[in-house]
């Protein structure tokens, strides 16, 4: 058995085009669902989805919430559900544009 918040490795490994450019990303909340364990003895295949952008203004200026949810399998034809996450995580345009 892994630690619970161990699906957050794939963040490691995962392409996100659209964090290629943000050099400043502060993670918000993030959570954590299981339909079974999570063993360290297993290969299991993650996605992770973009599935909302909320621009604020605040005191400091604009701030943008990205919302995530990732999904691990069992199986690479994504049949077998093992676990679900959602991140949240914001950026300050101004300040997190690579150039």
């Amino acid at each position: 058995m892994v630690p619970t918040t161990y699906p957050i490795v794939f963040w490691q490994k995962a392409e996100l085009p659209w964090l290629k450019n943000i050099s400043y990303l502060v993670h918000g909340e993030q959570s954590f669902s299981y339909e079974e364990m999570i063993l360290t003895d297993h290969t299991y295949y993650g996605e992770i989805k973009l599935v909302g952008v909320t621009e604020k203004e605040g005191k400091a200026g604009k701030v943008v919430w990205l919302l995530h949810e990732m999904y691990g399998y069992k199986d690479p034809h994504r049949e077998h559900l093992v676990f679900k996450g959602i991140t949240k995580a914001m950026f300050r345009p101004e300040l997190g544009e690579k150039a």
